[in-house]
């Protein structure tokens, strides 16, 4: 279906324009102007005024000026216009490049009416998708490695699922540490497909192709598992990961990121992204240190007046531990909005088998303390689905 669509196509002869409109000359439903201004000069008017919510530019002769141009369009009208590029000669790394600043497809020249066709719904498809609310995303980072992010990022997962499996969310868990990242060996998902099919072929981000690399975890969550070897960090760009969230904020009502510990240059990126920012530290002297040197980090990225809670993980509450719970609040000049008690039998036994916590333990302190803990999130995560606004009152 393509219909009631506003169609702008930006061309560069009258030859195309003509290819154009014979092509399209019987689809019903769609409004077609075409105009043979270079881009530059349209931009203003696309960006401020009145816009087709389909645009068809012509780069044939593209430079690195119209590429910014074109990125700028993207993305402050994302969601209410997709873009469709067509050239009469293109190689497959100037497709990447269009793909990875968010061009909806690229058609060749001269036009047939199918690939018309087949774009348009690709269009329509993705004006839909942005359309609807949108899922809410929780990015965990943690204050150095081994203080149990990658578990808690998991729970948090399985308990956004909630326990109803008529009215349960779509939940996706995205592993985004290429190097390390365990959330597949956890859950024991032995998958080959993930990051990695991703990060090879980013020309490919359309829906069909990111399902085709989700697994699926007998609880419900999908997961997007690391690669399973070892690859360099900066592999990854942050257009590539900012559209892989871009894609699962439409399909699921939450995502759960769990970030490499060490930053990279797409880092502060993701969390630009993220709805919610999850630090999870021990309460230890060189825990509260790395932890404010994170936060030291987030403010050079100004990135730190974002929606932000402190999990204090591994938790020995016994005597004097209150005293020393508000000594780590003063040393990082915060709150620490949830305290997870440690149960390091149960961590180990879940991690072990590849199963939930509430698999080895229901009753397990972990999921107790991170249970209360979101649900005070819960109602903000809601009020993202409906809003993209995001007010956390109470934590």
């Amino acid at each position: 279906m393509v219909n009631d669509l506003r169609m702008m196509a930006m061309l560069r002869s009258d030859d195309a324009g003509a290819s154009l409109r014979g092509a399209l000359a019987d689809v019903a439903g769609l409004d077609l102007v075409i105009k043979s201004d270079p881009l530059i000069y349209v931009t203003p008017q696309l960006l401020n005024g009145s816009a087709p919510n389909v645009l068809l530019v012509d780069l044939t002769h593209v430079d690195s000026k119209e590429l910014t141009e074109l990125s700028q369009i993207i993305s402050k009208k994302q969601g209410q216009m997709a873009v469709i590029a067509t050239a009469k000669e293109a190689d497959i790394n100037s497709i990447r490049t269009l793909m990875r600043i968010g061009v909806a497809d690229f058609i060749p020249q001269p036009f047939n009416k199918q690939d018309l066709v087949n774009a348009l719904t690709a269009a329509r498809s993705k004006l839909e998708g942005a359309q609807r609310s949108g899922g809410a995303v929780l990015a965990f980072i943690s204050s150095g490695g081994g203080v149990g992010s990658t578990t808690l990022a998991i729970q948090t997962a399985a308990d956004l699922l909630s326990k109803d499996k008529k009215t349960r969310n779509k939940v996706c868990l995205i592993d985004f540490d290429i190097q390390f990242g365990n959330v597949a060996l956890s859950l024991d998902l032995q998958t080959d497909v993930g990051l990695r099919q991703i990060i090879e072929n980013p020309e490919r981000l359309d829906d069909d192709f990111l399902a085709g690399v989700i697994s699926h975890h007998g609880s419900g969550i999908d997961v997007l598992a690391a690669p399973n070897l070892i690859l360099p960090l900066e592999i990854m760009t942050a257009e590539l990961a900012q559209n892989v969230i871009s894609w699962a904020r439409r399909i699921y009502d939450c995502v759960v990121i769990d970030m490499p510990s060490s930053w990279t240059s797409w880092t502060s990126f993701v969390l630009k992204d993220a709805d919610m920012i999850m630090m999870v530290t021990d309460i230890s002297v060189a825990g509260v240190q790395r932890c404010q040197r994170q936060f030291n980090l987030l403010a050079e990225q100004q990135i730190d007046d974002m929606p932000l809670a402190i999990i204090a993980n591994r938790v020995n509450f016994g005597f004097g531990s209150k005293n020393i719970a508000k000594q780590a609040e003063t040393a990082l000049g915060r709150k620490i909005q949830c305290f997870v008690r440690a149960d390091f039998e149960t961590a180990n036994a879940a991690r072990d088998q590849g199963v939930l916590l509430s698999d080895v333990k229901s009753g397990s302190r972990i999921v107790k303390d991170l249970h209360a803990f979101l649900t005070k999130v819960r109602p903000a995560l809601a009020a993202v689905r409906e809003s993209r606004a995001f007010q956390i009152a109470g934590i």
